[in-house]
Parts: structure tokens; C-alpha cells; sequence
């Protein structure tokens, strides 16, 4: 049960990228920050044609938030600062 506690005083800010062009994966990462109990807050930063930015706010560390988006089939590039959805 410890493990599963919110500690809200832990706020992650995370900037993940996707594909514009992409709907379907859109709508499933969107789903995803709207059911996800860490996730506090959500906006879309900015967009164009090319790519649409997030800017997330996760009650948690990053490897909570990569396991629970794996967990949902969501593969997340940590390569760079911004995160890429692929």
C-alpha cells in the first residue's frame, strides 16, 4: 500500500512531444494524462504541423511515469530533455 501513495508534495514537471500528424495517438496519450491518478495537471504548450507539446505536471518520479505510460502501450523517448512519444 506504500507504494501506491501520492506524495503531492512531489511535482514533476515533464515536457513530452508527438506527432501531429498521429490522432490516434494523440487521443490514447490524452485518455492516458486524464486517467492516471499521478498526473495533476496537463496543457498543451504549444503545436504546429509537425508535432504537438505537452507540458505535464506528475505527482512521482520519471520512472513511475515511464512505467505507468508502458504499462498503457505507450513507449516514451527519453533521449533528449523534451520526451518523445513514439
Amino acid at each position: 500500500k506504500e507504494a501506491n501513495q501520492i506524495n503531492r508534495s512531489v511535482k514533476l514537471p515533464l515536457n513530452i512531444s508527438v506527432d501531429a500528424q498521429n490522432f490516434k495517438k494523440n487521443i490514447e496519450f490524452e485518455n492516458f494524462l486524464k486517467n492516471t491518478e499521478f498526473v495533476s495537471h496537463f496543457f498543451i504548450k504549444d503545436l504546429n504541423n509537425v508535432k504537438i507539446n505537452y507540458r505535464i505536471i506528475f505527482n512521482g518520479s520519471p520512472k513511475k511515469f515511464l512505467d505507468l505510460s508502458a504499462k498503457q502501450g505507450l513507449k516514451i523517448d527519453t533521449s533528449t530533455q523534451v520526451w518523445y512519444l513514439n
